[in-house]
C-alpha cells in the first residue's frame, strides 16, 4: 500500500493535533500517512517534560502568539514553527512488517530516510549527539519523538531549514541547556520548502520498507 501523503504550510497546532488523530484512526484500518507541515510557533511537552521548564512567563509567550501543547510522544519540551519540515508518518507497524513493539528498526530507518534527505544537501549527520536527534558536530538539526500506541507509530522529526534559534531560547532544547543548534540554511544548503517537505516524505517513505 502507498502512503497517504498530506502537506500543510502555517497551520496551528491545534489543527495539526486534529489531522494527526485523523490519521491515528484511519490506520487502524491499514492506510498509512505522512503529514508534513510547517506549523505555527508552538512549545510541546512530552511525557517527561515539566512546567518549569519553560524559561519565559506564559504572558509574554501569549503575546508573541506562541502556543503551548502537551503531547503523547515521549521526551521533554521542544519548540515547532516557520522554518522547520515537521514530519509525522502515521502508520501500523505490522503494515511495515514488523511485530507490533518493533520501535527500534522503525525509528533506525525512519533515521535513515531524514539522514539521507539531509545528505543530499550536502549535510553529514550522525546521532552521536544524542539519541533522539540529528547532529552536526555537536549542533543539532533534527529531533525526533515518537509516540508507539496498540502497534500504531505516530509523531516524528522536526528538521530545522531555517536558523530555530529565537523560538528554542524560552526552552532548554529536550531538556538539554544551551542544546547548539544549526539549520541547513546555516550550511548552504537548498531551504525552498515545497520541494524539501516532498523530497524528505519521499527519503523517508523509501527508507519504511521492510524485508523479511
Amino acid at each position: 500500500m502507498d502512503w497517504l501523503s498530506v502537506f500543510r504550510r502555517g497551520i496551528p497546532w491545534n489543527e495539526l493535533a486534529s489531522l494527526e488523530r485523523s490519521a491515528v484512526a484511519a490506520a487502524v484500518g491499514g492506510e498509512r500517512s505522512l503529514l508534513a507541515a510547517e506549523p505555527g510557533p508552538t512549545l510541546t511537552c512530552g511525557r517527561s517534560g515539566g512546567s518549569g521548564e519553560i524559561l519565559a512567563p506564559e504572558t509574554e509567550l501569549a503575546r508573541r502568539g506562541v502556543a503551548i501543547a502537551s503531547v503523547a510522544r515521549g521526551g521533554r519540551w521542544t519548540y515547532h514553527g516557520p522554518g522547520q519540515i515537521v514530519l509525522f508518518p502515521v502508520v501500523r507497524l505490522r503494515d511495515l512488517g514488523l511485530g507490533r513493539h518493533a520501535i527500534s528498526p522503525f525509528l533506525e530507518a525512519f533515521r535513515r530516510g531524514v539522514r539521507a534527505f539531509l545528505g543530499e544537501r550536502g549535510i553529514e549527520t550522525s546521532s552521536a549527539g544524542g539519541p533522539f536527534g540529528l547532529y552536526v558536530g555537536r549542533a543539532k538539526i533534527a529531533s525526533f519523538g515518537i509516540s508507539v500506541r496498540q502497534g500504531i507509530v505516530s509523531h516524528g522529526v522536526a528538521v530545522y531549514l531555517t536558523p530555530q534559534n529565537e523560538g528554542f531560547r524560552w526552552i532548554h532544547p529536550c531538556g538539554v541547556p544551551d542544546q547548539a543548534l544549526t539549520s541547513i540554511a546555516e550550511l548552504g544548503g537548498r531551504t525552498d520548502w515545497p520541494e524539501a517537505a516532498q523530497t524528505l516524505v519521499n527519503r523517508v517513505a523509501e527508507s519504511l520498507v521492510f524485508r523479511g
